[in-house]
């Protein structure tokens, strides 16, 4: 995932550090939406602003629903491959990219 721009509502957003997820039901604006998406899972860190203009950044959580668009500027990447798998050294689920034959 490039870039991601649009509307949610509600968005699941996991902060920094945190366990659980925050659920925000109001109409948001997706300010931006970046990084990786898997087979098994993905790792798509975001921010969005509420009608105050605040901004919220974190993880997408399983359950955003897009209010009114999405605009997504996704990336194929040939001969690569991507899982998600967990890492001993950081005790989290990483990427891991692999060269395909």
């Amino acid at each position: 995932m490039l870039a991601g721009i649009g509307s949610l509502r509600p968005a699941l957003i996991r902060l920094a550090g945190a366990v659980t997820t925050l659920t925000l039901d109001e109409d948001l604006e997706l300010l931006s939406l970046a990084g990786s998406v898997a087979a098994n899972g993905s790792h798509l860190p975001l921010s969005v602003s509420d009608a105050q203009g605040c901004v919220l950044g974190g993880h997408a959580g399983h359950g955003c629903i897009v209010r009114t668009m999405a605009e997504l500027l996704l990336a194929e990447l040939t001969g690569w491959g991507l899982m998600r798998a967990p890492d001993a050294s950081t005790g989290g689920v990483e990427s891991q990219i692999t060269r395909e034959a």
